[in-house]
């Protein structure tokens, strides 16, 4: 089975609401990379536009973590149960669970 999951880092971020509901008929979710300019040498998403994005849709999202510390990441972020997080292996010196906060959409 295919899914698909469009990047929002290439939407236009002046009319995100609006490119969301174009490509929610079309998607399985949506795919955030959150960078944090130190890991990667580009900044992006912060906890406020992820959880403005998860309240814009009932779809999952994919969060990537591009990022120093993961952990913090997966401590502050509020998702549906059906979002995926991914993180790089090289990015943390401790790999311990996580729990990120799971919430159901109303």
């Amino acid at each position: 089975m295919v899914r698909i999951y469009p990047s929002l880092i290439a939407a236009d971020i002046l009319n995100l609401q609006e490119e969301i509901k174009l490509l929610e008929p079309y998607c399985e979710g949506f795919h955030i990379d959150i960078m944090d300019n130190h890991f990667v040498p580009n900044l992006t998403w912060g906890q406020m536009f992820v959880d403005a994005i998860d309240r814009a849709t009932a779809k999952p999202l994919w969060v990537q973590l591009m990022v120093d510390d993961p952990d913090y990441w997966t401590e502050i972020l509020s998702l549906n149960a059906n979002s995926i997080v991914s993180f790089h292996f090289e990015s943390t010196q401790k790999i311990k669970p996580f729990r990120i906060a799971l919430r159901k959409k109303t």
